[in-house]
C-alpha cells in the first residue's frame, strides 16, 4: 500500500507538471485557439489522447522505475548474502577459511602485529560416531558458543571446517605472547562437559599459537606455524596449548623425512619381526609370541616402533607393513615346535579396511600358516571409531578360525559394552594395571586386577596380562587367577626365538600358590 500511495503521489505530480505546461505555454494557447476556431475538426480528441498517452506513458514510466529499484534491492540483497555464504560458516555463523585467510592478508600488508590462535577438538569424532551428525552439529554449535564467550575486545573466531577453529588476537609486540591467556581459556572452557538433553560429552581442545612478524614472515607461514605448533600440543598429550618455538619446525621437517624413509623401508624389505613370548604363568610352558615390528635399516640404525608406527598409520603404510611383517613372521615362526600361536595387533585404520579378512586369508595362504594359530589384538580405542564395522570385522577374522583378544583392557572407552556386544576370546590387562603391582602401595592395584580377572571369568574369557618384569608380579598374578602373561621378565622380543632360552621359574612356585 505505501508503494502504491507514492505511485498515485507520482502521477498526480506528472499531471499537474502536464498541466502547468499546458496553462502557461504560448504554444498550447495557439493550439486551444485553432480548435476553438475550428469545432468541427477532431482536433480536441486528438489532444486529449495525447494527454491520456503521455499519462499512459508516466504511469508506465513509473512502474518500470519501481521494478528496477526492487530489482537492485533484490540483487544487493542477494549478494550481500552472497558474501556472507561466501566468508561465513553455515552452521556456526563464524567467519569461514576463507575470511581467516583475508584477514590474515590484511595483516600482511598493513605490517599489522597479530598472533594466531589454532583449536583442534579432541575425541569430537567419537561424539559424531556414537551419536550421530546432527549431535555433532549441536555439539560444534555449541563450542562456536564458548569460543566467542572468552574472546576479548578486538580478537575474532572463525571455524576453519570440521572442528577446527581459529581466533586472531591483535597486537602482538616483541617477545610477549598476548594470546597465552585466551588460548587457556579456550582449552579450559571446551574440557568442561558439554549436556545435550540426556547426554553429556566428554571432548577436549588442543591450540597452537604463532606470531606475525616474530614466528612468520607472511600470512602463509604464520598460519603453517600455528599448525606446527598445535601439532606439538596434541602431540604432548592433547587438552593444552603450545606457542610456536623454531625447532619445532625442525621436529616436522625430520617427521616429512622419517615418512619418505618409511615408504622405501617398506619397499626395501627393512621392516622386520621380533617375538615375545607368552607364557602360561603357571606352568612357565610358551605358548605363544606376540609378533613385535622393529624397522633396521640399511645403515645399521634400528628404530624402534613408537617412533614409526603413528607415522606408517597417518600416511596410509599401517596395512602393507602389518601385512608384510605378519608374512615374514608366519613363514618363520610356521614349523616352530609345539605350534605356538602367534598373536599381533591391529590399528584403527585397518580395522576400518573392509578387504582385511581377504587380505589376511592371502597371507596365510601363501605361507601355509594355519588360521587357528593366529591371534589377533584390538584396542578398545580402534572399536569406537565404528562399532557396527568392527563388528562385522571381527566376526568375519574369528570364521577364518583366528582368535580375537580386547587389548589394553581398562584403558579405553566403554569396555564393558565392549565385552558384552563383540566376541571376544580373551582380555588382556594393560602394562599399567600390572606395573602397579610391583610398586610398595600395590593394594589398590592388586584389587582393580582381581576386579578385572573375576570379570573376565564371569563372561568365561581368559586373561593375559602385559608387562611383567619380576618374579613377584608373575606369582601374584597367578595367585590371582590370570592364565597367561607376557613381559621383560620372560624374555625380550628377539628376531627367532623357536625354543625358549630357558623355562621360567614361576611353575613351582605359581603351583604352590594355586595349591
Amino acid at each position: 500500500m505505501p508503494a502504491a500511495r507514492r505511485d498515485l503521489g507520482l502521477i498526480a505530480g506528472l499531471a499537474v507538471l502536464v498541466w502547468l505546461a499546458i496553462e502557461r505555454t504560448e504554444t498550447c494557447d495557439r493550439i486551444f485557439a485553432w480548435i476553438a476556431a475550428n469545432p468541427d475538426s477532431e482536433a480536441d480528441s486528438l489532444v486529449l489522447a495525447l494527454v491520456l498517452a503521455a499519462l499512459g506513458v508516466a504511469v508506465f514510466a513509473v512502474r518500470r522505475v519501481r521494478e528496477l529499484q526492487t530489482a537492485i534491492r533484490a540483487r544487493a540483497l542477494a549478494e550481500q548474502e552472497t558474501h556472507r555464504l561466501a566468508y561465513h560458516d553455515p552452521l556456526t555463523g563464524l567467519p569461514n577459511r576463507r575470511a581467516l585467510s583475508e584477514r590474515l592478508h590484511e595483516a600482511e600488508r598493513f605490517r599489522e602485529p597479530i598472533e594466531l590462535v589454532l583449536l583442534d577438538l579432541d575425541r569430537f569424532k567419537t561424539v559424531n560416531d556414537i551419536h550421530g551428525h546432527a549431535s555433532g552439529d549441536r555439539l560444534l554449535r555449541e563450542v562456536a558458543t564458548r569460543i566467542q564467550a572468552a574472546l576479548d575486545t578486538g580478537q575474532r573466531a572463525f571455524r576453519l571446517g570440521g572442528d577446527e577453529f581459529a581466533v586472531v588476537v591483535p597486537g602482538a609486540i616483541g617477545r610477549r605472547r598476548f594470546a597465552d591467556p585466551l588460548a587457556g581459556r579456550l582449552v579450559n572452557a571446551l574440557s568442561q562437559p558439554f549436556a545435550e538433553g540426556s547426554l553429556v560429552h566428554h571432548i577436549g581442545a588442543s591450540a597452537g599459537i604463532a606470531r606475525y612478524p616474530q614466528d612468520a614472515p607472511d600470512s602463509a607461514a604464520i598460519l603453517r606455524a600455528a599448525d606446527v605448533a598445535l601439532y606439538g600440543a596434541k602431540d604432548g598429550g592433547r587438552n593444552r596449548w603450545l606457542g610456536f618455538a623454531p625447532e619445532m619446525d625442525d621436529q616436522i621437517r625430520r617427521r616429512a623425512w622419517l615418512e619418505q624413509e618409511i615408504r622405501g623401508g617398506v619397499a626395501a624389505g627393512e621392516f622386520e619381526p621380533h617375538f615375545q613370548p607368552i607364557v602360561t604363568l603357571v606352568t612357565g610352558e610358551i605358548v605363544g609370541y606376540e609378533v613385535l615390528a622393529r624397522w633396521q635399516r640399511a645403515d645399521g640404525q634400528q628404530i624402534l616402533p613408537d617412533a614409526f608406527i603413528p607415522i606408517a598409520d597417518e600416511c596410509g603404510l599401517i596395512s602393507e607393513l602389518t601385512l608384510s611383517i605378519l608374512e615374514t613372521a608366519c613363514l618363520r615362526t610356521r614349523d616352530w615346535r609345539g605350534q605356538p600361536t602367534i598373536h599381533f595387533n591391529l590399528s584403527p585404520t585397518q580395522l576400518r579396511d573392509r578387504w582385511l579378512s581377504e587380505k589376511l586369508l592371502a597371507v596365510l595362504a601363501r605361507t601355509g600358516f594355519p588360521p587357528q594359530r593366529i591371534g589377533i589384538e584390538i584396542t578398545e580405542d580402534a572399536i569406537i571409531a565404528d562399532q557396527e564395522n568392527a563388528r562385522r570385522v571381527i566376526e568375519s577374522l574369528k570364521n577364518l578360525g583366528a582368535t580375537i583378544a580386547l587389548d589394553d583392557f581398562g584403558t579405553g572407552y566403554s569396555s564393558l559394552h565392549n565385552l558384552r556386544s563383540l566376541p571376544f576370546d580373551r582380555i588382556k590387562i594393560d602394562r599399567s594395571f600390572v606395573r602397579d603391582l610391583d610398586r610398595g602401595a600395590n593394594a589398590q592395584a592388586e584389587k582393580i586386577v582381581r576386579g578385572i580377572v573375576s570379570l573376565a571369568h564371569s563372561l568365561e574369557l581368559p586373561v593375559t596380562a602385559e608387562g611383567i618384569e619380576s618374579a613377584a608380579v608373575a606369582r601374584r598374578l597367578a595367585r590371582i587367577g590370570c592364565e597367561t602373561g607376557q613381559g621383560y621378565f620372560f624374555g625380550r622380543p628377539q628376531p627367532n626365538q623357536a625354543e625358549p632360552r630357558k623355562r621360567i621359574g614361576v611353575a613351582r612356585s605359581g603351583a604352590a600358590a594355586a595349591a
